[in-house]
């Protein structure tokens, strides 16, 4: 089995940050996506009756959509995590960076800010694009083909 090259220097850090805040909006997400299925079980209108002012609706549904867009996005920063502690796919890793600090497709966009930027700084020096340049060749066969086939 093909063994990865161990992580570049400081990588390791801003990617094991960015696993643990897309794993984070993937709890949080969950959580909020109960919330709202136990609220619907009770009986209790998801959508407030319009009694109330149209900026409280607009602020509730602006909330439920964000917890969507957060569920879809957040696996892709923890997958584009992994990868760079990996060292691979540097593509994924600066988009998943990125991802992490907008807010709207991030609960814990805060932590997710200074966690961004470090990655984007990491993955910007040199040396770190020279270790993904490197591994991004198909990893060697495991068994040389033979010389000699015998005819």
């Amino acid at each position: 089995m093909y063994q990865y090259p161990p992580a570049s220097p400081g990588v390791r850090g801003p990617a094991t940050a960015l696993i643990v805040v897309g794993s984070i909006n993937v709890l949080a997400g969950v959580l909020s996506l109960l919330s709202t299925l136990a609220r619907i079980g009770n009986g209790e209108r998801v959508v407030p009756d319009s009694g109330r002012d149209a900026a409280y609706v607009a602020g509730y549904l602006m909330t439920e959509v964000s917890v969507l867009i957060s569920l879809v996005i957040a696996p892709l920063v923890i997958v584009g995590g992994i990868n760079m502690l990996r060292v691979r796919s540097r593509g994924l890793a600066l988009t998943a960076a990125v991802l992490a600090m907008v807010p709207v497709t991030s609960c814990c966009f805060i932590a997710g800010i200074p966690i961004g930027i470090w990655a984007l700084v990491v993955l910007s020096k040199p040396e770190v694009k020279a270790a993904f340049d490197a591994t991004g060749q198909p990893p060697p066969p495991s068994q040389p083909p033979p010389a000699y086939y015998g005819y």
